[in-house]
């Protein structure tokens, strides 16, 4: 049995090339996407170890963190205690380490090309380690002098000499590039400047106040002793840990965004394997039909229905095996170039080993052989399964009627309808059921397929069939076998659909936003800063100070942080902040309670977005404690609200919010009111001169800021349409596979057409119309599911303002149009094989 199985490998090689190609894709992705996490992860350790290099730091005290998979916070510790800590035995060295991020101009005055425009400066401690090096010019000396970590400086394009600029608030400070810095591994995804200590403490704001103290150790004494000889002579309100503890506490945090991103791929992997299974398992059915006299034979001479069963099955893990090899290979190449493609576009160094792990490579392994055999095993039990007498046949009999099917698939659908209406009808709808509809509804229309195909087909072939006899030849064709028709049509319908559903959401969102712009925000302008830093003041009144601002609304702020609501374990939450002011700027809508409740007590209320309150089971006079550096503090919830100006999921008062000292809570945006004895236009050009200087502020009209909105639509957009792209590449090769052992089946059928007076070129034609008849089939049932399901969840999101759906006709004609060219493409390599069969032989061939 073994010569069976690798003669059938051999003897179908060219059947199996465009299978293996799709196993080959699928496993690439699912590698890379597990390789991903695990660099990005091991980048971010190496850029921390890069230059958190003391034993020991000395931080203050240790506050718990807000929820169970984030890092606790830490106070800050008075300098003082870097000189106490001095003179504990076993320190050589007790370093107050300054380090802040701020916004710097390039020497052509543009904000730097990293992320954020944000240089992460050090202080900079000659001496206290064996790293950092000087690795060219020298070290700062003074106030205005900074060196750069070498792998940033190459990033950025900076050389000893250059000159920068430091944004502080609206000044900018001249710094001069005096040197480079070599730390133990080129750092990771953030650029590292290192001034002065002296210059660092001042750019950190308060002298008297430390993050932390790096503390170096005498020869000959261990950590661990050290650390806690340090925590009996500084007391309890300072903490003492380990520079793997500092790494690990602050992997933490990085880790559960990592995962997200993760689990976001790994859904596309799945779309991507699931459109594989159908053609594999085309690919082994059509191979089990063209060899179903080959098995008889086995039959015949003794061979039992397992022995085949076995030969079908272990021929597709070949195949699996194959192309689960090649595809790590291929997924190795994906890690190295998104590597390079990161460094070159954004200047982010991915570090630690760009090699795919033994774990990854076994993984994506067992999944490919999992995927393909899963894809064989209905061929191969209908191979071993089929008797001896009826396989040796002439014709084909095992064609089952479709009437089952289609009463199966008809019901399957239709609980899929009944959900999603039922979803769409309900005040308060469920997230489970839509998704539960939206499979039911899939899986229906794709097991109708078959069924759905003569109809469709019938009509679709109409203006073909201008074309006599090739238009009715195709369409005879691709009904020949339905199932087979559908299947390979299958692939693009869920791609199709994918990317339908996309499509409308987008252009609902895109249309609703504007109509909630204009609806909502009372401001003329809107001021926003590339910089993470945010905006501060002194910007703020420059901006004030303009000719014809009539006011500015800059209490919108934003950030996360822990939200227990109950017993509920801490979770991490957008908190926001309304100004006292704040409905000059923009209006909320209410869904529920009453605003005056939480004007009227703003030191102990809270709105909630509907959204959260829905996702939450918040009620009217519920308690919310929202953590912050001041601690925690239970609000009062007085209202649900709506509002996409300011999105936070729960909303204090501008005061409140900076008495309870969120972290990172900065205004983003301010919002500006001209006066209406000015222009907006020539507002908006005062404010653009009064702010070029900084280079880091860009100033919006509504309409620029709408459209700023749809860019953002536009961008998250465009990432799902190239990973579904990889759906539609593999629903490629399926039509590929399907149609060239649709013609290996009918080399004699096409040596007679051609006995008869059909040319060459007719041939090629007649097989173009047929590919393109299936490509248009699968797009139509995308296109209709897709709009059907899109239709399903902007009802389900009607309350986060998608009130309105809005269907893109012209994306989805081009989704049309796209589909006739794919059927074309896809048919060109059948028909070269089809045309080049000598007339004699294809007539010979029985």
């Amino acid at each position: 049995m073994r010569r069976v199985i690798w003669r059938g490998v051999r003897a179908n090689l060219g059947r199996f090339l465009l299978t293996l190609l799709a196993v080959t894709l699928g496993v690439a992705f699912l590698s890379g996407t597990l390789a991903l996490r695990g660099v990005l992860s091991s980048s971010f350790e190496a850029t921390l170890g890069s230059f958190n290099t003391y034993p020991l730091y000395v931080r203050g005290e240790k506050h718990a963190p807000l929820t169970d998979d984030t890092a606790p916070s830490y106070g800050a510790v008075d300098v003082d205690v870097a000189r106490k800590a001095r003179d504990v035995e076993g320190v050589k060295r007790a370093d107050p380490v300054y380090t802040t991020s701020a916004a710097v101009l390039g020497p052509d005055d543009k904000p730097l090309e990293v992320v954020g425009s944000q240089l992460v400066l050090l202080g900079y401690s000659p001496g206290a380690n064996a790293w950092p090096k000087i690795a060219s010019g020298k070290a700062p000396a003074g106030e205005r002098d900074v060196v750069i970590e070498e792998s940033a400086a190459e990033r950025l394009g900076l050389s000893v000499g250059d000159k920068v600029s430091l944004v502080e608030g609206s000044k900018l400070t001249p710094f001069t590039v005096t040197g480079t810095v070599r730390f133990a591994t080129p750092v990771s995804l953030v650029s590292v400047g290192m001034v002065t200590s002296d210059t660092a403490r001042h750019l950190l704001g308060d002298p008297k106040q430390v993050g932390q103290v790096g503390i170096t150790l005498e020869p000959g004494h261990k950590a661990e002793t050290v650390a806690k000889d340090l925590r009996a002579a500084l007391g309890s309100s300072v903490s003492v840990d380990t520079q793997r503890t500092l790494i690990d506490q602050a992997n933490m945090t990085v880790n559960k965004a990592l995962g997200f991103i993760n689990t976001f791929l790994l859904v596309f992997v799945a779309i991507a394997f699931f459109v594989g299974i159908f053609i594999i398992t085309n690919t082994f059915r059509m191979t089990v039909r063209a060899e179903q006299k080959h098995f008889a034979t086995l039959r015949a001479i003794g061979a039992s229905a397992k022995q085949v069963f076995a030969v079908v099955a272990l021929q597709g893990l070949i195949v699996g095996l194959a192309g689960s090899l090649l595809g790590i290979v291929v997924g190795q190449g994906l890690i190295v170039g998104l590597a390079e493609m990161l460094k070159h576009s954004f200047g982010v160094v991915l570090g630690g080993g760009l090699r795919l792990g033994p774990s990854i490579i076994l993984t994506s392994i067992i999944v490919g052989l999992l995927v393909t055999f899963l894809g064989a095993v209905l061929p191969a039990r209908e191979a071993a399964l089929t008797p001896p007498v009826e396989a040796m046949r002439a014709t084909d009999s095992r064609e089952k009627p479709l009437k089952p099917r289609g009463i199966v698939g008809g019901l399957i659908a239709l609980a899929g309808i009944i959900a999603l209406v039922v979803t769409m009808m309900d005040s308060e709808p469920s997230g489970a059921l839509l998704g539960l509809g939206a499979a039911l509804v899939l899986a229906g229309v794709l097991t109708l397929g078959p069924v759905l195909a003569r109809p469709l087909m019938w009509v679709l072939s109409l203006p073909f069939r201008l074309v006599r006899p090739l238009g009715r030849l195709a369409y005879r064709n691709a009904l020949a076998n339905p199932r087979r028709s559908a299947v390979t049509a299958a692939a693009l319908t869920v791609g199709v659909t994918l990317v339908t559903a996309g499509s409308v959401v987008a252009a609902t969102v895109q249309a609703s936003t504007a109509d909630v712009v204009d609806s909502e925000l009372h401001a003329d302008l809107l001021v926003s800063s590339i910089s993470s830093e945010g905006i501060p003041g002194d910007v703020a009144d420059k901006v004030a100070s303009v000719a014809g601002v009539k006011d500015v609304g800059r209490g919108f702020r934003a950030a996360y942080t822990g939200v227990r609501i109950g017993e509920e374990k801490p979770g991490p939450a957008e908190v926001g902040s309304l100004p006292k002011n704040w409905r000059d700027y923009i209006d909320l809508e209410v869904k529920k309670g009453t605003i005056e409740d939480f004007t009227n007590h703003p030191d102990t209320s809270v709105l909630v977005s509907e959204s959260t309150a829905k996702a939450k089971d918040l009620r009217i006079g519920d308690k919310v404690m929202i953590a912050g550096a001041g601690g925690e503090k239970d609000y009062t919830v007085r209202a649900f609200v709506a509002s996409t100006i300011q999105p936070a999921s729960y909303l204090l008062d501008e005061k409140t919010l900076e008495a309870l000292d969120v972290p990172g809570a900065v205004p983003l945006t301010l919002l500006v009111v001209t006066d209406k004895s000015h222009t907006t236009a020539s507002v908006k050009k005062a404010i653009e001169e009064e702010l070029d200087e900084l280079k880091l502020y860009q100033v919006l009209d509504r309409n620029q800021f709408k459209s700023q909105l749809a860019d953002q639509v536009q961008m998250v957009l465009g990432i799902l349409y190239a990973l579904l792209g990889l759906s539609i590449v593999i629903a490629v090769l399926g039509i590929v596979n399907t149609l060239s052992l649709s013609i290996s089946e009918r080399i004699r059928e096409i040596g007679l057409l051609r006995a008869v007076g059909m040319s060459r070129r007719n041939v090629g034609f007649m097989i173009v119309i047929e590919s393109i008849l299936i490509s248009v089939f699968g797009t139509l049932l995308g296109l209709g599911v897709g709009t059907f399901l899109a239709a399903a969840l902007c009802n389900y999101l009607a309350n986060e303002g998608l009130e309105t759906m809005v269907i893109p006709w012209g994306t989805l004609a081009v989704l049309g149009v796209a589909a006739v060219i794919v059927g074309a493409i896809a048919a060109v390599a059948p028909a070269v094989k089809a045309v080049r069969y000598k007339l004699l032989d294809a007539v010979a061939r029985t």
